[in-house]
């Protein structure tokens, strides 16, 4: 799960709460007003409930495939990308020659090339991963239109083993406080070389075997590189949506839903809410972005020789990385992989979750928008009891 995911989650689950109290108050009145006019929750068409369902399905399934597509693969991208340079040869203008003295080594080569010197220029290019559309244009002409789900299966293993492994520790250890943030950091532990893989996958242009791709998650070594900033990634996760969760308690029901309410409370409350929002984005970008990046290029770094990455990746960091043959770890330490990730890049992926941002808030106010257009052009019913029939048929 996406650090994002963790920091919405315990938002989206009290805001669901507060909305379902704002609801079912609707769902009184709508079903007060039915029955004084003798109407019944049977008479809300079947067709209207299907349509609702089946676009309810159809834009889960397209949102959770943007999702990936933005907060994985392009996300994965951007943190390991190094912005190739190039080196381009021209002729010096002449008063630039006349500027330059020359040694006798220069007079020389100046006299080999006809007297004229050349004139290198060393071009950074502009990073792939600095707008979300190239990037995806740029991996579906490698390996194709799929490329926008890149590693998707092995995130699925990674899921199903990771579940089923915190699900089986849970169940034999005892119910005391603390202990399944404890079983949730060991199934990190051990699953952190699927999801070295995961990672793998999706940066890197294939291998020519099963076998081959799970190569370097074999030994203790693996382990050994990955445990710290897996196990650092995941608890900085946990610590920031426990904050979140404070932040929401601190804003009682009664105060967002409540009648009774003086706007005084409401606007305390109001503050309260933009203060944790704010604390919030701030342990987002000072605290888990870094363990985020960390991760990502550790696990990069123990990427096979012999596969290309999908993007320009420097598999030296710098010269940081010290190759195994050499005596080294073949993978970059703990610390310099934050280190070795410039202003620049930092900046640019900030942006790229801004952006993020935006797009997932937009696609649900057009799912909103679409359902409530539906319901009003194709039932005679409101939406409130259009959705208060479609929840009691789901349960």
């Amino acid at each position: 799960m996406g650090f994002s995911d963790r920091l919405l989650d315990p938002l989206l689950k009290r805001g669901v709460g507060v909305a379902a109290d704002l609801l079912d108050k609707h769902f009184v009145k709508a079903v007060e007003k039915r029955e004084a006019s003798g109407d019944s929750d049977d008479n809300i068409e079947g067709r209207v409930l299907a349509i609702v369902t089946l676009t309810a399905f159809v834009f889960f399934v397209f949102y959770g495939l943007v999702q990936y597509t933005l907060r994985h693969v392009v996300t994965t991208l951007a943190l390991i990308e190094t912005p190739a340079t190039a080196v381009q040869i021209s002729a010096a203008h002449p008063d630039e020659e006349s500027n330059v003295k020359l040694d006798d080594k220069g007079a020389e080569a100046q006299a080999f090339l006809g007297g004229s010197l050349p004139k290198l220029t060393v071009v950074n290019t502009k990073p792939i991963t600095s707008k979300i559309r190239t990037t995806i244009k740029h991996i579906t002409s490698q390996t194709g239109w799929t490329a926008r789900w890149r590693g998707m299966g092995y995130g699925f293993i990674y899921s199903v083993a990771f579940s089923l492994l915190a699900n089986s520790l849970a169940a034999i250890t005892p119910d005391l406080p603390g202990v399944s943030i404890v079983t949730v950091l060991l199934a990190t532990v051990i699953m952190a070389p699927i999801h070295m893989v995961w990672t793998h996958a999706t940066i890197g242009l294939g291998v020519n075997s099963w076998r081959a791709r799970w190569t370097p998650a074999k030994g203790l070594d693996c382990y050994k590189n990955l445990a710290i900033p897996a196990l650092v990634y995941e608890g900085v996760q946990i610590l920031v949506a426990y904050m979140a969760v404070c932040m929401v308690m601190l804003v009682p029901p009664t105060v967002l839903n409540g009648a009774e309410a003086t706007p005084s409370q409401k606007a305390w409350a109001v503050v309260r809410l933009v203060g944790g929002v704010l604390l919030l984005a701030a342990a987002g970008i000072f605290v888990i972005l870094p363990a985020h990046t960390q991760l990502v290029r550790v696990e990069a770094s123990m990427l096979s020789d012999d596969e290309e990455t999908i993007v320009p990746f420097d598999r030296t960091f710098g010269g940081k990385v010290v190759p195994k043959v050499l005596g080294g770890s073949g993978a970059i330490g703990f610390m310099d992989a934050w280190r070795s990730f410039n202003r620049e890049a930092r900046v640019r992926v900030i942006k790229l979750y801004l952006k993020i941002f935006v797009i997932s808030v937009a696609l649900f106010l057009l799912f909103v928008h679409v359902i409530g257009l539906e319901i009003h052009l194709l039932s005679k019913h409101s939406v409130g009891e259009v959705v208060k029939s479609v929840r009691e048929r789901a349960l």
